[in-house]
């Protein structure tokens, strides 16, 4: 318990954010920029509605904590808490009531669940990466797709979703990632490079009515950029036992 909770402490966001290279210091900061590019460019920075705030800050928060992940580094828990409330707000709001679904009764108590994995599971300031055997490949593929489309049929008949089977893939693809993150698979980055390129989708639809939401979408095209070199970076620090199935 100790070590998850050491996962919230302040003092582990300063000493991860140390740990990280110049180099990785200025990706994060251009990304960050590149969140709030939007509204500095349309001036709506200077006189932000209640809605734009939170549309800032879940992108802002986003960013850092999947950079965070793709580091390794056990302080993104504490902006991933953050982002799930502020990220579920922003989606209710947009009628993609599946993802807000997702991040108020999956992503948020999954922080803390993840944070205690993780603690576990440490070497040095990194968590340790594994990868998926084919049955296990083969078992999740299934698996996700019948659960898409299962909650695709349930968001049409029962509420007037904007993009009910987009909003089901992202949705069931999202918590399958989350899972695979939370014990540390390096296949997590393929479902997530599929919800990003799907939520692009579904916020440049967003953008068209509010121009804040491109806060959003510019997140989810950082965390596409972010995916696909998350995929590269796990790969390559993958561990697999020698006696593990294939």
């Amino acid at each position: 318990m100790n070590a998850t909770l050491r996962a919230f402490n302040p003092k582990l966001v300063i000493s991860d954010f140390i740990d990280l290279t110049g180099k990785q210091k200025l990706t994060l900061l251009i990304l960050c920029l590149a969140v709030m590019m939007p509204s500095i460019i349309d001036g709506s920075l200077l006189h932000l509605t209640s809605l734009g705030l939170v549309y800032i800050l879940a992108g802002l928060t986003g960013i850092i904590c999947v950079f965070l992940i793709n580091m390794r580094k056990l302080s993104n828990f504490q902006f991933g808490l953050v982002n799930a409330f502020l990220y579920g707000a922003a989606a209710y709001y947009s009628t993609y009531y599946g993802d807000a679904a997702l991040n108020f009764l999956v992503y948020f108590p999954f922080q803390f669940i993840g944070a205690y994995w993780w603690s576990r599971h440490m070497q040095s300031s990194e968590v340790k990466v594994q990868g998926l055997t084919l049955r296990q490949s083969v078992i999740y593929l299934v698996l996700m797709g019948l659960s898409i489309a299962i909650y695709g049929f349930y968001l049409v008949r029962y509420t007037n979703d904007a993009m009910p089977y987009v909003d089901s893939a992202t949705n069931v693809i999202s918590i399958f990632a989350m899972i695979l993150m939370v014990k540390g698979y390096w296949e997590q980055w393929l479902g997530w490079i599929v919800v990003n390129i799907l939520s692009i989708w579904m916020w440049v639809v967003a953008g068209e009515f509010n121009p804040q939401a491109y806060a959003v979408l510019v997140m989810w095209v950082a965390y596409l950029g972010n995916s696909l070199y998350g995929t590269y970076n796990w790969y390559r620090s993958i561990e697999l036992p020698s006696n593990r199935a294939h």
